[in-house]
């Protein structure tokens, strides 16, 4: 229903939902309208959960539906027009691409790029202000913003068809905002507003480079300085029922309200900490919304007047704005119930009952005097999460915030500057700090950047601006004290209660992955699936991050959290689709340079066999040892299956691929061929295991095609087979009829296929965990964290001088993977592996269309689709190496290159959004494992291989043999160092 204080001006507008007629009024989004007409229910997941509007703001994409012509879309940010269909998601929560519109259309040539002196990402108050203060000065400015009008969450502005009945804005708190908006189009800002910021990175020559994608189509902005000012969103508590709908942020509430005139249904409960619970209740109230209580964490008393009066003495304006509020929801008599906190919300696929309890002299609830409340709504507000992921994807510094461990709050002056030159970040993007000191520091950013593209400064103003920022800042300070209440976390969650709300991941999950071992980020998400979702972990990560740092009792770094990955946000697959110029094999990436520097500890550990590398090889290796009652320990110099093997999209190849065979292929392909039996014993070997260790690693042979689309395609796949055939391999080239009878998604275009029944796929987040994990149940360790520095030779041995102290051990498996070559190095050998970056991508799930593994005769691909529904894209496709955080990063050219090829071959990807892509460090050889002895270094051997993850448990198992045995049953004479 609407508010009755607010009219409308124009005539609403008609729309269908599930075939049913439902109106809107100008400028409403798909959840306010749906919400205004009481439906309660949004959509269902893939387990049959109920979901609905959320975080309001985009940010959790649990309000999905369907659009015509739009795909899936996120309803609270998504307008209704005129004559829209609109469907509930679908039941499995696979929508079925084959049978759905395309959601874009590809570039006509290369994606359009734009200069600009200043760039802006976000139109709240901070981003409005610095954008003002530096157009004001002469500075061209472009801010582009994600949600379809300016103003931010503090100053909502009124969708155009509301206003109150005197037809002005209903309090300060708009006029503000409209008066800050109006500022910055006068002083001559570009806005571009309904615009998704999905990537931030640099191009080649390392300047700024901003993707957007607005109006059904990408751009790419270079600013010479860039303003962050993406704001912050509201923390809820995952306690059991966070995820029914009517379950929503506080922010939520206010959005619906503020902005649309919807009020959530009642009667409401309203939970959390801070001011803005305060607010939300005082403005459901003044709405006509019947809000049953506010129940806040924060305990008033006498020693928290101090506190009160700072505030007061600093800011007694907003002070006395926070005594009104209290006077209004005391006027209403709705309980203000203060030391409390929700501890579960109950009902049928909705909404029905709160419960809260008092938090003890510990911090933690009593349970045994809990009460419940009536509630149709429960709005939670326990903090703000900052929107860091832009600064942290552009390598910005960014520290814990030890204060209370809530998240990591960026190193910034005053005025906004980051650790880097070009970029500033301004209010909630880089730490909580309030939305008027967001507006001074706004202000500061855009003089500050205008001063250094020598533009004059208003000298006198800025001062003054500085004061008034210094003294909001001590008023946020009191502000929180006073306001305190105890950090939750997870100690309210249950065990089936979802942490992950996109992958509905449970509590239970999560301590059974740490009840393994798992003490870091990027293990707990490879193995659970927390954060892979399309919100990519905003809610999930932070409870993660504070449950682990709690369990080392040590805040996580910056480094050791989940790195944002492109695209920041799904988009269309077509809009991103350009073809570019095809080369054989991999490119090959520098390493950065061999620490050589003496352990700092003293501690000396002795082994039998000391592998270099968790990876698939060395976990294999270790798993192999133990069955011949060998003592092994690995050592990682980061965590388990965190590198190659971790971001492995997990195909299992038996045939070669294109740039395996013919003129593109390493070392004339000989090597690569002459492995393809021993990728066919390998395949066998991770079925056998799976059903020896009793685990899952959901292996599936579902046949490997590799279509053609002419004829010297078709010529080339039948020399290719015909030289697989030659060693063992069953391979054929089908025609046409045959290959769209058994794979009807591809491609008209393709006129054949090589057929080969013996690939398969396999998750490689469970597939390596699986055996390291056999591996440690048999006596052996695996050490994450410890560089190697130095090997030296001993006469029973050998000294590995590490930042864990020295390992004395028998024997040394080098199984480092692209690193190898720097580890055999230390021996007096550098084999020749070099590292070669690759790239995925991964799109929603998806009803299934692809049954197969896919490849193509002349292109860099290769396609599956995981078990649930997710279709991996990959195929070689170069990236890039983060020199800032030491770890591989994707291309654009690369992401635009592999979706082409991808959906040249599988049209109907087009109705399909783009939702993560990621980068591992591969390994290029010539074709053909390194496996064995070094020669003139008994004792050291090496095991690392390209395509190293389909064969993996086999060289495991060969380098097993020759430690434990002196010899191997498979033939590896091609796999010496010799041929080289």
């Amino acid at each position: 229903m609407r508010s009755k204080c607010l009219t409308g001006n124009d005539s609403p507008c008609q729309f269908t939902y599930d075939g049913k007629t439902f109106e809107a009024m100008q400028g409403d989004t798909i959840a306010a309208a749906l919400i205004a007409a009481g439906e309660r229910v949004g959509r269902y997941t893939q387990k049959g959960n109920p979901r609905h509007l959320f975080c309001g703001i985009g940010v959790c994409f649990e309000c999905m539906v369907m659009v015509k012509d739009l795909g899936a879309v996120r309803a609270c940010m998504t307008k209704v027009v005129p004559g829209m269909q609109v469907s509930s998601w679908p039941k499995d929560g696979l929508p079925d691409c084959a049978v759905s519109s395309s959601l874009g259309t590809p570039p006509s040539g290369e994606i359009p790029r734009h200069n600009c002196q200043l760039a802006v990402i976000g139109a709240g108050p901070g981003g409005l202000a610095a954008a003002t203060a530096a157009a004001q000065c002469g500075v061209e400015v472009v801010i582009i913003d994600e949600r379809p009008a300016s103003g931010g969450q503090l100053y909502k502005q009124l969708i155009p068809s509301m206003a109150s009945v005197s037809g002005r804005p209903l309090d300060k708190q708009y006029s503000d905002g409209e008066k800050l908006i109006k500022e910055a189009k006068k002083a001559g800002c570009k806005f571009i507003s309904d615009a998704l910021v999905w990537r931030a990175s640099y191009d080649r020559s390392k300047k700024i480079e901003i993707s957007t994608y607005h109006n059904k189509k990408v751009t790419y902005y270079y600013p010479d300085q860039l303003v962050i000012a993406t704001g912050a969103y509201d923390e809820p508590l995952p306690v059991p029922g966070w995820t029914l709908p009517g379950v929503m942020t506080a922010g939520a509430a206010q959005t619906l309200v503020r902005t649309y005139g919807v009020l959530p249904p009642a009667p409401v409960v309203i939970a959390g900490n801070g001011p803005l619970v305060l607010q939300v209740a005082y403005e459901l109230v003044r709405a006509g919304v019947r809000v049953a209580a506010v129940v806040s964490t924060a305990k008033m008393s006498f020693d928290k007047f101090p506190y009160l009066a700072g505030m007061f003495c600093n800011n007694p304006q907003i002070t006395l704005l926070g005594a009104k509020y209290l006077k209004e929801i005391k006027r209403h008599k709705i309980p203000l119930i203060n030391g409390h906190v929700v501890t579960r919300i109950e009902g049928n696929d909705r909404c029905e009952n709160v419960t809260i309890a008092p938090i003890d002299s510990q911090g933690m609830p009593d349970e045994s005097t809990q009460r419940q409340l009536k509630a149709e709504s429960a709005c939670l507000s326990y903090g703000l999460l900052p929107a860091n992921e832009v600064a942290r994807q552009l390598g910005c510094s960014f520290i814990p915030d030890t204060d209370d461990n809530r998240d990591l709050i960026s190193v910034r002056e005053n005025n906004g500057q980051s650790s880097l030159d070009s970029i500033y970040i301004v209010g909630e993007a880089g730490g909580v700090v309030g939305g008027y000191m967001a507006i001074y520091q706004g202000y500061l950013a855009g003089w500050s950047v205008a001063e250094g593209m020598d533009k004059i400064v208003p000298q006198q103003r800025r001062e003054k601006v500085r004061k008034e920022f210094n003294r909001h800042k001590k008023f946020q300070k009191y502000l929180w004290h006073a306001l305190s209440g105890p950090n939750l976390g997870l100690k309210l969650a249950k065990d089936d209660t979802h942490i992950c709300r996109c992958e509905e991941v449970t509590f239970r999950e999560i301590k059974d992955a740490l009840a393994r071992g798992i003490t870091d980020m990027g293990s707990l998400k490879r193995l659970t699936r927390a954060g892979m979702g399309r919100c990519q972990g905003r809610y999930c990560g932070p409870f993660l991050s504070r449950f682990l740092s709690e369990k080392r009792q040590k805040p996580l770094s910056e480094k050791e959290y989940n790195v944002p990955q492109s695209p920041l946000k799904p988009i269309p697959i077509p809009v991103l689709a350009v073809e570019k110029k095809e080369w054989g094999g991999h490119k090959r990436s520098s390493l950065g340079e061999i620490t050589t520097r003496r352990s700092e500890t003293g501690k000396s550990i002795e082994t039998d066999v000391l592998i270099i590398g968790a990876g698939i090889a060395g976990c294999s290796t270790a798993f192999w040892l133990a069955d011949e009652g060998v003592k092994a320990v690995i050592v990682d110099k980061g965590s388990a299956n965190g590198q190659a093997s971790g971001g492995n999209a997990g195909s299992m190849h038996v045939q070669l691929l294109s740039f395996d065979y013919g003129a593109k292929a390493e070392a004339g392909g000989s090597n690569a061929l002459k492995t393809l039996l021993l990728q066919r014993e390998a395949a066998g070997m991770w079925k056998d295991l799976e059903t020896k260790l009793e685990k899952d690693f959901e292996i599936k042979t579902v046949g490997g095609l590799m279509v053609a689309e002419n004829q010297k395609d078709i010529e080339f796949l039948e020399a290719k087979a015909a030289a697989e055939r030659s060693v063992g391999i069953d391979v054929e080239v089908i025609d046409s009829v045959e290959l769209h009878r058994i794979a009807p998604a591809v491609s008209d275009k393709m006129i054949g296929a090589s057929f080969c029944p013996e690939e398969g796929k396999i998750n490689p987040l469970v597939g390596t965990q699986g055996l390291l994990d056999a591996a440690l149940e048999a006596g052996q360790d695996v050490h994450e964290g410890v560089t190697v520095h130095s090997i030296s030779k001993l006469a029973n041995g050998f000294d590995v001088d590490t930042s864990n102290g020295h390992y004395r051990c028998r024997k040394v498996v080098n199984a480092a993977g692209a690193w190898a070559s720097q580890i055999s190095t230390m021996v007096g050998q550098a084999i020749p592996v070099h590292g070669a970056p690759l790239q995925m991508i991964i799109t929603e799930p998806v009803a299934p269309i692809i049954s197969h593994l896919i490849a193509h005769a002349d292109r860099h691909l290769s396609m599956k689709q995981a078990n649930n529904g997710n279709i991996i894209i990959g195929g070689g496709w170069t990236a890039g190496w983060n020199e800032v955080v030491n770890f591989p990063t994707t291309l654009r050219d690369s992401l635009e290159g592999n979706i082409w090829v991808a959906r040249r071959t599988i049209p109907c990807l087009d109705s399909v959004n783009l939702i993560r892509s990621w980068a591992a460090m591969n390994i290029n050889i010539d074709g053909a494992p390194i496996v064995g002895e070094m020669p003139g270094v008994p004792g050291f051997y090496n095991t690392v291989s390209s395509n190293g993850y389909t064969l993996g448990p086999l060289l495991g198992k060969i380098t097993s043999d020759l430690i434990a045995r002196g010899k191997t049953g498979w033939d590896i004479s091609f796999c010496a160092l010799d041929r080289f």
